[in-house]
């Protein structure tokens, strides 16, 4: 028998611009204001749960799968920072979010950073940022080679 640690996030799928779209949405979708969660790569939408609920308490969640990621249907067309972007705001679009915060660690950052840009005015704030890292700095043999020399200069 597999047990999920996962209670909160229910993914769901929903066809959005062609593609079936794995998505994942808070339980009261009305609170005033939206927040659309682009999940990073290896993970998936489930990247969101330890703060789900806490989230959830103060905004509506739509968590997603960018195409060609996590379990959402892949477009070739889609694979650059500037299509993704102008389809994160078809997801937008598709699910009634007028103006998100938008959480776009990873994959979403390039994506996000173009939603805003070739839309102005369309996201409320972008929260964008690069992969997890451990503290203390736990650095390769060539890092630290890096490391030394940037010292140096």
């Amino acid at each position: 028998m597999t047990v999920s640690l996962y209670t909160s996030i229910q993914p769901q799928f929903r066809t959005v611009d062609g593609l079936s779209i794995r998505y994942a949405e808070s339980e009261n979708p009305r609170r005033g204001v939206d927040a659309l969660l682009l999940s990073p790569w290896p993970e998936s939408l489930y990247a969101f749960e330890p703060t789900w609920s806490r989230l959830a308490e103060h905004a509506h969640l739509v968590a997603v799968d960018l195409p060609g990621f996590g379990r959402s249907e892949r477009r070739d067309t889609l694979m650059s920072p500037r299509a993704m972007g102008e389809f994160v705001v078809r997801l937008a679009d598709a699910f009634g979010l007028e103006q998100p915060h938008v959480v776009g660690p990873d994959i979403g950052t390039s994506a996000a950073l173009f939603a805003a840009a070739l839309y102005p005015g369309r996201l409320r704030s972008l929260v964008v940022g690069s992969g997890r890292a451990a503290v203390p700095l736990q650095l390769g043999r060539v890092l630290k080679d890096r490391r030394k020399i940037s010292k140096l200069s």
